[in-house]
């Protein structure tokens, strides 16, 4: 049997689905390269691509979620007070990402809020980051703390790349932006892109935003040193809502 029929038999299988869902990342990047050397590489991709971007993501027997809007951004200039600040209010506020990991910063909505808030800095290199929605109808009340290395972080919740974006730039990395279609197979709660990761100057100044909560859900901040192989990076961060 050869590989491209063996695909199409196993496609049904759920262990397959995911382990297919890691490969088309590595399948897509070929293919950007002029790698492509297989149609069982193709039919994967396309599978995929058929299944998570063409349905918008959301898991099957779930309701689509509605439209969600873009994040404001912006920048300061007070790093160095900036950091002074958050050191002095507490070692809860100032993290060490180590070299290969992702932080994720889960801030559940509030009945009596309406957006949230967040400032973040680095020491001496950048940081990649991003902002997802995570919708469900019980989101906690606490916010919580969770860093995993890449290869989790997949596993959880697998961001599988376009072939571009509107303005023809390529997704699928911390460098342009891991952006595109979420998908959750462990039948958990649909994931929406706010705002997709990507490496932020934010050694160089204070990186700030906001977003109006979209509907009862969670906020999935993430703080992205996957990239990197050798060095850590010190976070200092603070999050509020309005």
């Amino acid at each position: 049997m050869s590989s491209c029929s063996l695909s199409c038999f196993m496609i049904s299988s759920g262990l397959f689905q995911r382990s297919c869902l890691v490969r088309s990342q590595r399948i897509l990047h070929q293919q950007q390269q002029g790698q492509f050397s297989s149609l069982s590489g193709y039919f994967l991709y396309t599978y995929i691509y058929q299944r998570c971007c063409a349905s918008k993501c959301v898991t099957p027997g779930l309701e689509q979620p509605p439209p969600i809007s873009a994040a404001s951004m912006w920048t300061r200039q007070d790093i160095i007070k900036f950091k002074e600040i958050v050191a002095a209010s507490g070692s809860e506020s100032v993290i060490s990402i180590n070299h290969g990991e992702i932080m994720t910063v889960r801030i559940p909505t509030l009945e009596d809020k309406s957006c949230i808030f967040w400032e973040f800095a680095t020491d001496s290199y950048d940081l990649g980051f991003g902002i997802f929605f995570e919708w469900t109808e019980e989101p906690g009340q606490a916010v919580t703390i969770h860093i995993s290395d890449s290869e989790d972080d997949e596993e959880e919740g697998v961001v599988v790349p376009e072939f571009e974006l509107e303005d023809g730039e390529p997704l699928g990395d911390v460098e342009r932006g891991s952006g595109g279609c979420v998908a959750t197979l462990d039948e958990g709660p649909p994931i929406s892109v706010i705002m997709p990761v990507y490496r932020r100057d934010c050694h160089l100044e204070v990186y700030v935003g906001n977003h109006g909560f979209p509907g009862r859900g969670a906020y999935l901040l993430k703080f992205d040193n996957s990239y990197s192989f050798w060095r850590s990076k010190t976070l200092y961060y603070r999050l509020y809502y309005k």
